[in-house]
């Protein structure tokens, strides 16, 4: 079998490599929970995720309290964090940088209680 190359598939240099067009590569993220008032998460960080340039999440538990580490995919960090968030005692910390500006430390992305 031959090499197989496609520009589609490359990896940019930089954010969006001078080409408006080209989508955003995605960005990673832990889930750390600061407080678990249900008892079943856990505290910490309870799971890794991939946010993707048309906002859906791809979100994998840990399972470190409960043995399940499953795969979530939701719309959007909004969704995630309105079920998961625990009414602001979690947040998201971002592993990579922000393609629109200076990396940020942490987003706190308020939620409702479960």
């Amino acid at each position: 079998m031959g090499d197989y190359y496609s520009s589609a598939a490359r990896i940019p240099e930089s954010p969006r490599d001078g080409d408006p067009d080209m989508p955003r590569p995605p960005r990673r993220f832990a889930l750390r929970r600061w407080d678990d008032p249900t008892g079943v998460s856990g505290l910490g960080i309870v799971g890794y995720g991939v946010a993707w340039s048309d906002d859906r999440v791809v979100l994998r538990w840990l399972g470190t309290t409960t043995g399940v580490a499953q795969f979530c995919v939701f719309d959007s960090l909004d969704d995630l964090m309105r079920v998961h968030g625990h009414g602001g005692r979690s947040e998201v910390v971002w592993v990579d940088p922000s393609f629109g500006g200076p990396r940020e430390s942490s987003v706190r992305i308020g939620g409702y209680l479960d």
